[in-house]
């Protein structure tokens, strides 16, 4: 077993970590959770009273020492309040005298009990109130505790503040056995009860811990459950590592599935279905992550072990078939693959549009993350396939991948360019993934090319379909747009119309023998407050009282009707349709808007019969920008769903409503083409999307998608994509990026470039945003101011008539204040205010502000003590309702007589929201920007750094690749830099290291024939001594007449016949040596003893053989066999040196018969022959190679024409060379040869 203590190690590290996570899940949803909130609620309580009696006590002083309101002292702890949510109160005598903000209205007249309890309601929320008694001044504090606005929307949140760690859904109740979790007061008081949710909904912070524990156990899991299938496959059960971990992949997912647990995901939206749902075996998008995390290490596993996909592809038999089959598998993963992503897309409520990056959340990263996950399922699976087949011939792989396109058939009927992107998505990976293999592409160029490849087919998925879900959801606003009648607005209608009915409070109030501007307001408010709240936000409500006699004035224009009753009779006459059981009517106004009016008439006696209408009109200003997100609660916006759309209607082909940017024509001609349904058309950058119902026409449109917008998402998806896999890469111990001593020169280059570029970038982008938005800012400001300037101009037309008194101008004497303001605010696209000296609202264009309770009707106190204490002639101030801050400008408004007689104030929240987007559409367009010069730089860095660096790669390769004995080519390099210096050095060493190699061999081989000269001589010269001696011994012997000179005569010849045979045998023997044997021919067949000898070279380093011959025949040749063998030996030997190492080197074999000969090639990719030295290649003892005697050529054509053949050879310098042998047949045997 290798390294047991290891995997035991990280067996025992999840269990720990499950058991962790187990136990902190428990904690989580137990009490402890609201214990420790209760506490930290009482702890911040205590600390603002303390905050709220310093302030108290700090006001007592200023006071006694006659300190004029606006003081340094005052301010001071003005601003300490407002961080704290309190408000100061100054009463003289009972009577409101200063307020320190304007947040709520509080009573004008303090009333014994009103603020003296500790815990209280006001208007818009609930407070803990102190007081303290200075004389006959009393100084109020009021600590808000809780919001409480009656609705709710992104700007308006009801709930306790966020300071005391309490979420929106935790009540309250004053009844202390409500709940066991009680907030006090510093002096123990009760306050009240906390009710939390009787689901569990706790806080970020306390939900973080359970879940991030448990995502540590599930990822230890998996690599536990890797480890296993590693144990399993070393020894030598791999089958079973195959099965055992998808099954224990499955069995998890089963659990909890089933089980929902761990708990502590059903606490966040990832699991919840309402962001989205597939099935019931993929409920939510945190299923279809969890899912995918455990298909991508199933797929990691088969890429990682299974060995049995090179052994089913590589079977003799039937191969192409097997290939066809497992890449059929492949396509049908990309096709899942594809519809899992298509449909998540298409049926979630997630923003998948990169470009639109301040509109993307974590549901949208975690939707990222899950199809990356299930990318490599498909992905890692046709690698392992395609690693498999990958010494095929490229040409045998093209039918299977061909034939495996068919897949993508299944969709192509109902959407044929989806059926055409998917395969093309599915070529270029396999092209991809053949190209790095091909030229052994590193870790990082494999994950840039996939990024990008990814990125692409990203872009096409997300656009298109994100495009097909807007317009999906354009077109059911189309429908519900072309009728004027609104379905909810009826429904609620008719449930009101019984309880105002039998409103005997309304009743009360309505009992008014003449109405007043008081009663009208007072009628207003309470109808707004009871019965005209939530939905009714989309409409525009206008209360009519009168009586029988009355006259009416109409708009500003002020036309008069005698006859108050007789002018809502007519209009319900001539176009009204009323209400089933109600006096609520419609009303075809024909203007594009829905239009109901309701009247309520109350007889008093004595004929006296007073009327109330109630004019509805649904607001086209609630989707346009001015209009103030205040004013609309969450719960319904069906027209604000067309805030950022442009949007006409015609009636009978004329426009009747038009709002947005896009400029409509007066008619509808020019958008038909047929008489009804729908129509989606391009024009003028704006996609147009029209519904046609009988008369009535609806356009919805905005703007096109641009080629920008494509080119940010696709950096987008590509830097997350790329980050993405390399984070993976580092995961399972890969990583892209090594350290920097590991790194070669162009990394280190590459990544100083890199670091370099994205510092600055980012920096550069910084500023430029924030230059832009402070220019924003200050644009902004001086357009308030500009604004509050023409609207005191105008504002000075429409009184100029009027001799303005301050006391008059806070009676009744100027009725049509409000329709004057409401006409202002119309021309200048901002809300109006007048308050009178007082300090008190005198008159609004957007009253629903105040009767929503969103704002006291008192001035703010600093704007009004810089203008009334301090006579500055105008004020500028942040001020802020809710989540919303905003520009409020205030300005006294004086008459003929210069006597200020109110003052003008433009809070300008009504465009708030413009700038607001204005600001982020600019930070977006700078992080885009900024994104692609990243992007482009970063690419144009590695681009260039490659350049710089090239002749030093190549110079690397090639010094590394210089041998003795080999040729080396120049370098090319036209540079004079110091690269240039090199590349010359190198190139001179490279002549100098070939004359020296060639010297060497010229020395080898003389050296060689010298020592086997001398060997010669030394055998030849042992036996002449003796022979000489005898020579002259026998000589002396004749000339001396020695006795027996016979016998020795004899014996010298048989001695001399002895040493001449061995100078024979000697002279035998070198001949032997020089000489080639004797051919022995016999029949030869030339396809097994290739075979033979491509077997000796199969498994040489970076070479691939390509065979090509005669299937289904013996080639047979008359010719000895060793020669034959030796032929091919020589031949393939040579083609194998002539490749550089760092090549893929393919030798290709031909053999084709022609009249009765038999013609075999041997071709190569090698480095050629020179055209210098074609002409001696066959000479004996020509080399060009350091070592050898250069006699293989020559004896190979000395074998083939042995056999009566011929050879010939051509060769292109870096393309390779072509041998070319013809032998002549033997015999043309049909016997089938055994073709495997």
């Amino acid at each position: 077993m290798k390294h047991p203590r290891f995997k035991y190690s990280l067996a025992i590290l999840t269990a720990v970590m499950i058991i962790l996570s187990i136990a902190v899940d428990s904690v989580y949803f137990s009490d402890f959770e609201y214990w420790l909130r209760t506490r930290k609620f009482n702890k911040v309580l205590r600390e603002k009273e303390k905050v709220m009696d310093e302030c108290l006590n700090g006001m007592e002083p200023i006071l006694a020492a006659g300190e004029s309101h606006g003081s340094s002292s005052e301010k001071k702890l003005f601003s300490l309040a407002e961080k704290n949510r309190i408000t100061l109160l100054e009463y003289i005598g009972n009577k409101l005298i200063y307020w320190s903000d304007n947040d709520f209205d509080v009573p004008g007249f303090l009333v014994d009990s009103a603020l003296l309890r500790p815990l209280i309601f006001v208007q818009n929320g609930w407070f803990l109130a102190r007081s303290i008694q200075a004389g006959n001044e009393r100084i109020v504090g009021l600590l808000r505790l809780r919001n409480d606005y009656g609705f709710e929307n992104d700007i308006i949140k009801s709930g306790f503040l966020r300071d005391f760690g309490i979420t929106g859904e935790v009540g309250f109740s004053t009844d202390k056995t409500a709940s066991e979790y009680h907030v006090v007061s510093a002096d123990g008081t009760f306050l009240f009860s906390l009710v939390y949710p009787s689901e569990k909904d706790g806080n970020w912070y306390f939900k973080i811990v359970p879940m991030l524990m448990w995502t540590i156990s599930f990822l230890l899991f998996i690599f536990l459950v890797i480890r296993l299938t590693e144990y399993l496959v070393s020894h030598k059960r791999g089958t079973l590592a195959l099965f055992s971990g998808p099954l224990i992949f499955l069995s998890v997912y089963v659990i909890i599935l089933l089980t929902s647990y761990p708990a502590i995901l059903t606490q966040f939206g990832l699991f919840s279905p309402y962001s989205y749902t597939m099935n019931g075996f993929i409920p939510s998008l945190g299923h279809l992550l969890v899912l995918s995390v455990l298909m991508a290490a199933t797929a990691f596993l088969f890429f990682r072990h299974p060995h049995f996909v090179d052994d089913f592809v590589n079977k003799p038999r039937q191969s192409w078939l097997r290939l066809t089959l497992l890449l059929v598998v492949a396509a049908f993963l990309f096709l899942g693959y594809h519809l899992i992503f298509s449909h998540l897309i298409l049926n979630s409520n997630i923003n998948f549009e990169t470009y639109k990056v301040l509109e993307l959340n974590s549901l949208s990263l975690m939707g990222f993350i899950t199809v990356s996950f299930l990318f490599s399922v498909p992905f890692l699976y046709l690698l392992k396939v395609l690693l498999a087949s990958k010494d095929w011939p490229a040409g045998s792989r093209i039918i299977p991948c061909v034939l495996s396109l068919s897949v993508f058939l299944i969709i192509a009927g109902n959407r044929p360019f989806e059926a055409i992107s998917i395969a093309a998505f599915y070529i270029m990976v396999i092209a991809g993934i053949r190209l790095t293999s091909l030229f052994h592409a590193g870790t990082f160029n494999k994950s840039v090319i996939f990024s990008v490849l990814f990125a692409l087919y990203s872009l096409y998925i997300v656009t298109s379909n994100s495009e097909r879900k807007t317009e999906e959801k354009i077109n059911i606003q189309l429908l519900s747009y072309s009728t004027e009648n609104d379905p909810t607005a009826e429904h609620l209608l008719l449930d009101m119309w019984p309880v105002i009915e039998a409103d005997s409070v309304l009743a009360g109030i309505m009992n008014v023998e003449y109405f007043e501007k008081d009663d009208v307001e007072m009628i207003a408010e309470y109808m707004r407050g009871k019965y005209f709240q939530g939905y009714w936000g989309n409409f525009n409500i206008s209360f009519i009282v009168c009586t029988g006699n009355d006259s009416l004035r109409i708009g500003e224009t002020g036309e008069i009707y005698d006859d108050c009753f007789r002018f809502f009779n007519d209009r319900i006459l001539r176009r009204g349709n009323r209400l089933t059981g109600s006096e609520f009517y419609y009303i075809d106004s024909r203007q594009g808007r829905a239009n109901y009016l309701g009247r309520l008439f109350f007889n008093y006696g004595k004929g006296r019969i007073n009327g109330l209408f109630i004019d509805i009109y649904s607001d086209i200003n609630v989707f346009q920008p001015g209009y103030s997100e205040l004013l609309l609660d969450k719960k319904y916006h069906s027209y604000a769903r067309l805030r950022d759309y442009s949007f006409a209607k015609y009636i009978n082909g004329e426009l009747v409503l038009r709002t947005g940017d896009y400029p409509y024509n007066k008619n509808d001609t020019d958008y038909l083409i047929s008489d009804s349904g729908y129509r989606a058309f391009v024009e003028d950058s704006f996609r147009h999307l029209l519904y046609r119902n009988g008369n009535v026409t609806v356009i919805i449109s905005r703007p096109a998608l641009s080629f920008k917008d494509l080119i940010i998402s696709f950096a987008y998806l590509f830097a997350f994509i790329f980050v993405f896999s390399n984070l993976l890469f580092v995961i399972i111990g890969k990583p892209v990026f090594m350290r920097p001593a590991g790194m070669n020169f162009r990394q280190k280059l590459q990544m100083s470039f890199i670091a370099i570029l994205l510092v600055s970038f980012t920096l550069v982008g910084y500023i430029i945003a924030s230059l832009a938005i402070s220019r924003y800012q200050d644009k902004h400001y001086e357009n308030v101011k500009e604004k509050l300037n023409s609207v005191y101009i105008e504002l000075e037309n429409s009184l100029m008539t009027e001799r303005l008194q301050a006391e008059r101008i806070s009676d009744n004497s100027y009725y049509s204040l409000d329709e004057i303001l409401v006409r202002l605010s119309n021309i200048f696209n901002t809300d109006i205010n007048l308050y009178d000296l007082t300090g008190n609202l005198l008159a609004t264009s957007r009253p629903e502000i105040f009767f929503r309770n969103l704002i006291s009707r008192r001035m703010n106190n600093i704007a009004f003590m810089n203008l009334a204490n301090l006579t500055k002639s105008e004020y500028f101030q942040n001020e802020r309702i809710g989540n919303l801050y905003y520009i409020s400008a205030y300005m006294p408004f004086y008459n003929h007589d210069n006597e200020i007689v109110f003052y003008l104030n433009l809070p300008y929240f009504r465009l708030q929201s413009v700038l607001a987007r204005d600001i982020s559409d600019m930070i977006v367009t700078v992080m885009n920007f900024t994104l692609l010069l990243i992007v482009a730089a970063m690419s144009l860095a590695v681009f260039i750094s490659g350049r710089l660096t090239a002749p030093l790669t190549v110079l690397s390769s090639r010094l590394a690749s210089v041998e003795l004995g080999k040729k080396s080519e120049h370098l090319l390099y036209k540079g004079n830099d110091e690269v240039g210096d090199l590349v010359r050095q190198y190139n001179r060493m490279v002549d100098e290291l070939e004359e020296s190699a060639r010297k060497l061999a010229v020395s080898e081989r003389e050296y060689a024939w010298r020592e086997m000269a001398r060997q010669i001589a030394h055998e030849i010269k042992n036996p002449l001594t003796p022979m000489k001696l005898n020579v002259q011994q026998l000589l002396k012997s004749w000339k001396d007449g020695v006795p027996g000179f016979e016998k020795k005569l004899e014996r010298f010849t048989r001695n001399q016949i002895d040493f001449i045979d061995n100078l024979s045998s000697i002279a035998g023997a070198f001949s032997s040596f020089a000489r080639l044997p004797e051919p022995k021919p016999s029949k030869v067949d030339l396809v097994e003893s290739i075979r033979t000898t491509l077997e000796l070279f199969k498994n040489t380093g970076n070479i691939s053989f390509r065979v090509n011959w005669t299937h289904g025949r013996k080639i047979l040749i008359f010719a000895d066999r060793e020669h034959v063998n030796s032929i091919f030996s020589n031949l393939i030997k040579n083609a194998i040196q002539a490749i550089p190492s760092e090549r893929e080197g393919v030798i290709r074999l031909n053999m084709e018969v022609e009249h009765q000969k038999v013609i075999v090639s041997v071709a190569d990719n090698g480095t050629g022959v020179p055209e210098s030295v074609q002409g001696k290649m066959f000479t004996p003892n020509f080399t060009t190679k350091s070592s050898g005697a250069g006699l293989g050529l020559s004896i190979v054509k000395r074998y083939i024409e042995s056999a009566g053949g011929r050879i010939w050879f051509k060769s292109e310098p870096e393309k390779g060379t072509i041998f070319y042998m013809e032998f002549p047949l033997f015999i043309d045997d049909q016997t089938p040869v055994n073709q495997e």
